[in-house]
C-alpha cells in the first residue's frame, strides 16, 4: 500500500507539471492562452453627473417651497447618487462576440469595489450593470452577443415609473495589456427625472396627475444608445410632502432621458401632460412643451401657478403650454399660450 501511494502521488505530480508547462513554458508571449485562461483584476466605479442640487436650489428657493424642497431633495437623493446595491457582469469573447460568463455580486453596496475574475479568453468585452436587480420597472436582456444586451422599460404604450438610479458601463479587457491585467470600469447613470411643483393657493384643485412623454423606451448597453418609440408615456406619481402647509403639490416621474435633439425645427424635446380635476367634476388638461433636452442623470423641475379653472401659469422660458378646458378623451382644441 505504501508503494502504491507514492506511485499515485508521483503520477499526479507529473500531470500537474505537464499542465503548467503547456500554459507557461510552451507558449510564447504573444500566443493565445485560451486553453489556460487569465485572471483579471477589475475595479468597478459608479460616476455621478447630475444637476440635482443646482436644479432644486435654483427652482425651490422661497420660504413657501420649504417643505416641498425637503421632500423632493430626499426623494431624489435616493435615486441620483453614486451607489448600487448589486452589480451584474457579463463577459463576451470579442473575436466572436459570444457570451462566455455571467455573474452577479449582491454584495456591491457601494460606489466602488474590486474583484478578481477568471476569464477563459484573452480578448473580452465586459458589460456591467448597477442596481438593475432593484428595479421592477425595467427588464434586463442579455443575449448571446453583446449587441443584444439592453434595458427595456416595462409597458407598451404606458411605461412604468422607475424607482432607483440605473448604472451601466462597458470595457474591452485585453490580457497582457495592463500590469496584472488590471482595469477600471466606469459606470454612468442611464435614467433621469422630471417634476412638477404646483402652487394651488385659491385654486380649489381636488386632484391632479401628470404624464411625461417622448422619453426613451430602452437603452442598448454595449453601444450606449437609447431607442425612442412613438406615443409612449410615463405615468408620474405624487410626492408625499411632510408638514406641507403652503398649498404645494408635487408630481414626478423617473424614466429614461429625452432625445438629444428635437424631431423637427420648433418642436419640443419632450412634453408633460397635467390633468387638473376641479370641484365641478371637469378636468383641465395642460400640455407642457419643454424646449430643452433632459439628459441622463439630470432632473428638471417645472413650477406652475394653478388657477380656479385648472389652467397653469408657467414662467419658465424653456416651457410652453397648450390648454384644454373641460377635457375629455377624444377630440381636443388646444389654444397655444
Amino acid at each position: 500500500m505504501k508503494v502504491k501511494f507514492i506511485y499515485t502521488f508521483l503520477a499526479a505530480s507529473v500531470v500537474g507539471f505537464a499542465g503548467i508547462c503547456s500554459c507557461d513554458n510552451y507558449l510564447g508571449i504573444d500566443d493565445d492562452r485560451d486553453d489556460c485562461g487569465y485572471d483579471f483584476n477589475l475595479t468597478y466605479r459608479l460616476n455621478l453627473n447630475t444637476n440635482k442640487d443646482e436644479e432644486i436650489s435654483s427652482k425651490l428657493y422661497s420660504p413657501a417651497d420649504t417643505y416641498v424642497r425637503a421632500a423632493l431633495q430626499s426623494e431624489w437623493d435616493n435615486i441620483f447618487r453614486a451607489y448600487s446595491k448589486d452589480l451584474s457582469l457579463s463577459f463576451f469573447k470579442m473575436t466572436e462576440d459570444i457570451i462566455t460568463k455571467q455573474e452577479t455580486h449582491n454584495d456591491f453596496e457601494s460606489n466602488e469595489k474590486s474583484y478578481q475574475i477568471f476569464l477563459d479568453n484573452k480578448h473580452n468585452r465586459n458589460l456591467a450593470l448597477g442596481n438593475t436587480g432593484q428595479e421592477p420597472a425595467i427588464t434586463t436582456t442579455i443575449g448571446d452577443n453583446s449587441k443584444s444586451a439592453r434595458l427595456q422599460a416595462n409597458g407598451s404604450t404606458t411605461m412604468e415609473n422607475q424607482h432607483v438610479g440605473l448604472f451601466t458601463g462597458r470595457a474591452n479587457l485585453e490580457a497582457g495589456e495592463n500590469e496584472n491585467n488590471s482595469y477600471l470600469v466606469n459606470l454612468y447613470q442611464t435614467n433621469s427625472s422630471a417634476a412638477l411643483v404646483l402652487d394651488t393657493l385659491d385654486a380649489q384643485i381636488t386632484n391632479a396627475r401628470i404624464e411625461v412623454l417622448d422619453m426613451a423606451s430602452s437603452f442598448n448597453i454595449s453601444d450606449s444608445i437609447y431607442t425612442y418609440t412613438d406615443n409612449t408615456i410615463v405615468e408620474g406619481r405624487q410626492l408625499n410632502i411632510t408638514g406641507n402647509d403652503n398649498h404645494r403639490l408635487c408630481y414626478y416621474a423617473v424614466c429614461f432621458p429625452s432625445r438629444d435633439q428635437a424631431l423637427t425645427d420648433g418642436a419640443p424635446f419632450w412634453r408633460m401632460n397635467v390633468y387638473v380635476s376641479l370641484p365641478n367634476g371637469t378636468i383641465t388638461k395642460n400640455e407642457l412643451k419643454v424646449y430643452a433636452r433632459l439628459r441622463a442623470g439630470h432632473v428638471k423641475i417645472i413650477k406652475a401657478k394653478a388657477y380656479p379653472n385648472g389652467t397653469l401659469e408657467i414662467t419658465d422660458a424653456e416651457v410652453g403650454a397648450s390648454i384644454t378646458l373641460d377635457w375629455k378623451p377624444g377630440g381636443e382644441y388646444n389654444p397655444d399660450l
